[in-house]
């Protein structure tokens, strides 16, 4: 009877240091990966929204833009801090007339003048969402026509992202299916 108590002693702290061994792996993974951040490497980003199936919000802006710095500002920051947003989504910035060089989806270096043109970007502020296959999930959020409504409008792409995520069949999600970043 002493042995099978004394094995039980040990089984039981070492399964639950395994346990918070692989929890805590899991909760590193998910701390290394920003949610908002400027866009660098388009393939890592991907491969983390298809492990935790989440979306990615891309926003183009230019440093000439005041609306731009403004949607960035007043709205994508905050909406990066807010606690019920995080691990939700993640959102890239990706600045026109800079031109700094990305991987894109599939690895390749680019810059990103030229990424935003391959996805058809010609106004700023926009933003596009996207599902963890790379596939664009509703309109793009181009400029912001009613200052007032920009953030509804950003939380509105985000549900309507992720509902196509959980239910790809959805008639809204093929009606607004635009490109995807791995044809790019």
């Amino acid at each position: 009877m002493k042995i099978n108590l004394l094995h039980a002693r040990i089984k039981i702290p070492l399964i639950i240091i395994i346990l918070c061994l692989l929890f805590s792996a899991h909760i590193k993974a998910a701390d290394d990966v920003p949610m908002l951040a400027e866009l660098t490497d388009l393939q890592a980003d991907l491969e983390y929204a298809q492990q935790e199936q989440i979306p990615l919000m891309l926003f183009f802006h230019a440093s000439y833009c005041g609306f731009c710095i403004k949607a960035n500002e007043d709205y994508l920051e905050p909406m990066s801090q807010e606690d019920g947003n995080q691990g939700e989504f993640i959102i890239r910035r990706i600045g026109v007339d800079f031109n700094d060089e990305l991987l894109d989806a599939h690895g390749e270096t680019t810059r990103a003048r030229t990424f935003a043109r391959d996805l058809g970007v010609q106004i700023v502020p926009n933003v596009i969402m996207f599902g963890p296959d790379g596939e664009q999930l509703g309109k793009s959020i181009v400029g912001i026509n009613v200052e007032e409504f920009y953030y509804h409008y950003l939380q509105r792409a985000v549900r309507t992202a992720k509902s196509c995520i959980e239910n790809p069949d959805q008639n809204r999600c093929a009606e607004h299916a635009g490109q995807n970043l791995y044809d790019l």
